[in-house]
């Protein structure tokens, strides 16, 4: 059976890699998902310069390893695309320096039908994958809708994208099921289906809280009848994801992502609602053995 090591996707504002990831080994954490978006924590111009170190060595010092750098962004749009892709190459070159090796990402979409968004698909993100394959690198596609611009959230488009890439070793999930919760969608039927056919790479924790009074009255086109929560606060089973894991023999980071209003005023209200995730996910994996 594979390990399963828990972490979070660093987002302190007023902390330096040094001190989060102190702060993260000393109450009970293991991995960090880190932003390499323009302007994020990790700056791939520097690291690509030759300053790896400033980003390794903070987190090995502190036994943190970073299981994935992350850039979400929109592949397909022809208004975007190319810059996008060209920043994208940066990440996964950076990410091969750093000895990372995952590479986070949305596919995107260009409001097409299916048939026109497979084929930006093949055009445009399938090289992305062959540079990373050439960098010893992994795409993890995160499920996120990004309000309907990203097609890598369903398991309707996954089956499509993975037929498309040939079942590619270097394409994958990384699974979030808050975003399935709304959507409708079986996360436990989803996360089964894909961790059996070896395509969850990595995971998201987050959890989703339906407010079904907000949703009787507003119906599902108005806001505010969902919502992000950190991990135990809403209506996922988190057992029941360990159980699923753990029969398909998951290897790899489940990452706390968190998007929870009620916990993100400052850097003490962050660290509060981490703890209660990093709780959670604990108790949840402990009692999957049961």
């Amino acid at each position: 059976m594979g390990q399963i090591k828990l972490g979070f996707h660093n987002l302190f504002r007023n902390k330096g890699l040094d001190e989060s990831a102190a702060w993260a080994h000393q109450v009970g954490f293991e991995t960090f998902e880190l932003a390499a978006g323009p302007g994020a924590i990790v700056d791939v111009s520097k690291v690509l310069s030759g300053k790896a170190g400033d980003v390794r060595t903070p987190c090995k010092k502190n036994s943190i390893e970073i299981t994935s750098l992350a850039y979400c962004t929109n592949h397909l749009d022809p208004g975007s695309r190319d810059k996008n892709n060209a920043h994208m190459k940066k990440v996964i070159e950076a990410a091969s320096q750093l000895e990372v090796s995952l590479v986070a990402c949305f596919v995107g979409g260009a409001g097409g039908t299916m048939y026109q968004e497979m084929g930006l698909f093949e055009e445009h993100f399938m090289p992305l994958v062959d540079h990373a394959k050439s960098h010893g690198v992994k795409m993890a596609i995160e499920n996120c809708p990004a309000g309907g611009s990203n097609i890598g959230r369903s398991p309707y488009f996954w089956r499509e994208i993975f037929t498309a890439s040939e079942d590619s070793p270097n394409l994958g999930l990384e699974f979030d099921p808050s975003h399935l919760v709304w959507l409708q969608i079986d996360w436990k039927k989803a996360l089964d289906e894909f961790t059996a056919k070896k395509k969850v790479f990595t995971l998201h924790a987050k959890d989703t809280v339906i407010n079904k009074d907000v949703l009787a009255d507003r119906g599902l086109y108005e806001p505010g009848w969902w919502e992000y929560k950190i991990p135990g606060l809403g209506v996922i089973d988190w057992k029941a994801l360990f159980k699923i894991l753990k029969k398909q023999g998951f290897s790899g980071a489940i990452n706390i992502e968190h998007e929870d209003n009620a916990f993100i005023s400052g850097d003490e209200k962050i660290k509060e609602g981490l703890l209660l995730g990093l709780k959670t996910l604990k108790d949840g994996l402990a009692a999957s053995s049961k």
